[in-house]
C-alpha cells in the first residue's frame, strides 16, 4: 500500500502540491508512522495500517471522480484526499492497545493535521501560493461536512464537497462490512453498530445457493 501511495505522488502534476505530498510522504520518519497508523480508535479502520488503507481509499475514488467533472481541481483534490486525516498520526496513539493521545484528545486530528501542513508549507524550498494553501486547508478543516460532526467549517468549494462525501462514503462503507462481517442480521444495540438500525449481511454470488453461479 505504500508503493501505491508513492504512485499518487506522480499523477499530481501541479509543482506545488506535488512538492508538499513529497515533503510528506518521501520522509522515511514520517511515511513509517503513517503506514502503521490506525484509521480511528474504536470505529472504521481502527487496526494498524487502517489510515493508510482509508487514504488510499479515499484518493482513488477522488480520482475517479475528478476524471467524471473535469471543472474540479484534480490536483487540489487528490492532494486534499492524501492529506486529510494525517493529523491522526498525532492523535491516535497505539501499542498493545488503540488509543487517544493527549494533544489528539485536546486538539483532535483536523487541527493537527491543518499546523502540519503549514510547517511543511512554510519549510518548501519555493514560496507555496497563499491561495492553493487557503484551498487545500479549507478542504481538510472541513471533510467532516458539518460543525456537528466535528468539521471546523462546512465545505464551501467543489473540491472540499467532493472530499467530505468521499470520506463519509468510504468510512461508512468500510464499517458496514466491519460490523456485519461473520455474522448475521445485526440489530442497533450492538456496539460497534454506529449505524444504529438493523444491517442485512451481504453475500457473495458464490456464498448464495440460489444464484447458481461458480466462481
Amino acid at each position: 500500500m505504500a508503493d501505491f501511495l508513492r504512485y499518487f505522488l506522480t499523477e499530481v502534476y501541479d509543482p506545488d502540491f506535488k512538492a508538499l505530498l513529497e515533503a510528506f510522504f518521501l520522509r522515511q520518519e514520517f511515511m513509517e508512522r503513517f503506514a502503521l497508523a490506525p484509521g480511528h480508535v474504536n470505529s472504521h479502520h481502527a487496526y494498524l495500517g487502517g489510515l493508510l488503507e482509508h487514504t488510499l481509499s479515499v484518493a482513488t475514488l477522488c480520482q475517479h471522480v475528478a476524471v467524471q467533472y473535469p471543472r474540479l481541481n484534480g490536483g487540489l483534490l487528490v492532494t486534499a484526499a492524501l492529506l486529510h486525516d494525517i493529523g491522526k498520526t498525532e492523535e491516535i496513539c497505539y501499542g498493545e492497545t488503540i488509543g487517544t493521545s493527549h494533544q489528539g484528545e485536546l486538539l483532535g486530528h483536523i487541527l493537527l493535521g491543518q499546523k502540519m501542513i503549514e510547517e511543511r508549507v512554510g519549510g518548501l524550498p519555493r514560496v507555496f501560493p497563499r491561495s492553493k494553501e487557503l484551498e487545500l486547508i479549507h478542504a481538510v478543516i472541513s471533510h467532516h461536512g458539518e460543525l456537528e460532526w466535528g468539521a471546523f467549517k462546512r465545505p464551501q468549494s467543489a473540491e472540499a464537497l467532493v472530499l467530505h462525501h468521499i470520506d463519509n462514503l468510504d468510512a461508512r462503507v468500510k464499517g458496514f462490512f466491519e460490523v456485519v462481517a461473520g455474522k448475521g442480521k445485526v440489530s442497533w444495540p450492538e456496539l460497534q453498530n454506529y449505524f444504529r438500525r438493523p444491517l442485512d449481511r451481504p453475500e457473495a454470488a458464490d456464498d448464495d445457493p440460489d444464484t447458481g453461479y461458480l466462481i
